[in-house]
């Protein structure tokens, strides 16, 4: 569960729980730390992209996803401001067919509400590297 700074959950630290629990299906889990409509905006240019809004869609995104990929987090670094979170790190994409890894400089801005994560924007630094990968069978 994520640290609280006496208000509640700290920005940096719902984001931390958030990558740890990312790939699994657990709505138990991630419904303590997303608000009900939790809204992740992904690059239009890939075949997951687009806006994901609620839980359910959030966990369909990362089923997606992980159909094609293992994804880790690597080189970490949030930056918080109030009700916000910067998220820098290098998004590990390993094609589950190939085994062809792209690392993927990421930057992710996050929103919080009432102590839960209300909104996500996602950037990849190059994102026709994921879609090459997507090629390769």
């Amino acid at each position: 569960m994520p640290a609280h700074n006496g208000d509640g959950p700290r920005p940096d630290a719902l984001v931390r729980w958030l990558l740890t629990i990312a790939g699994q299906a657990d709505r138990p889990a991630l419904s303590e730390i997303l608000h009900p409509r939790f809204t992740i905006i992904e690059p239009a240019c890939l075949p997951w992209g687009g806006t994901h809004t609620g839980v359910d869609a959030y966990i369909t995104l990362m089923t997606h996803i992980g159909e094609a990929f293992e994804i880790a987090f690597t080189h970490e670094r949030i930056i918080t401001e109030g009700h916000e979170a910067v998220l820098t790190c290098v998004v590990e994409f390993t094609r589950r067919t190939t085994g062809h890894l792209v690392a993927m400089p990421t930057v992710e801005m996050f929103t919080t509400t009432d102590d839960l994560l209300t909104t996500s924007q996602v950037y990849f630094a190059d994102p026709t590297r994921i879609l090459s990968a997507l090629d390769q069978h």
